[in-house]
């Protein structure tokens, strides 16, 4: 399965201590070199995703894919989808609401965190997804709307 990622689940994951699931769940994720640079913007984050096999840096070939996308998202959203693209996913990891979109009108599978964390507790990686998005809530500030909160627990069965 190849899987690229955007910026967003990787360090809100790595800031609760639980980037391990993305391991779990897809086996390895490739991501663009724009993420990476803003993966170290957090100390000690960067020296984190040196460190792990799992998580192999890809440079994006089509450029102009790329600047005509960032006329609407950043950098990171950008190329991640143009990687996607290129390399062919099977899913595209982005929680922004315009990027999300913008991967879809392209083709593209997108699954956000909180599909991540639905995908986890299906297969027996974490017991409750609640108690991790909580944690992402309190520690990073992790921005999701109530319903949409409320809607994914239960859903889950939580």
């Amino acid at each position: 399965m190849i899987v690229v990622s955007d910026t967003t689940a990787l360090t809100n994951l790595f800031q609760i201590g639980e980037m391990h699931i993305l391991k779990e769940v897809f086996g390895e994720i490739v991501i663009p070199e724009a993420v990476y640079r803003e993966l170290g913007e957090i100390p000690d984050q960067l020296e984190s995703i040196d460190s792990q096999d799992w998580i192999n840096v890809q440079k994006v070939i089509g450029t102009d894919l790329v600047e005509m996308l960032k006329m609407h998202l950043d950098e990171g959203e950008s190329e991640a989808i143009a990687l996607a693209l290129e390399i062919g996913s099977d899913f595209l990891v982005i929680d922004e609401w315009k990027g999300r979109r913008k991967a879809a009108e392209m083709g593209l599978q997108v699954i956000g965190l909180i599909g991540i964390l639905s995908l986890a507790k299906r297969k027996g990686i974490i017991s409750a997804v609640r108690p991790i998005l909580d944690k992402m809530i309190e520690m990073t500030g992790f921005r999701i709307l109530p319903a949409l909160y409320r809607n994914a627990l239960q859903n889950i069965g939580e």
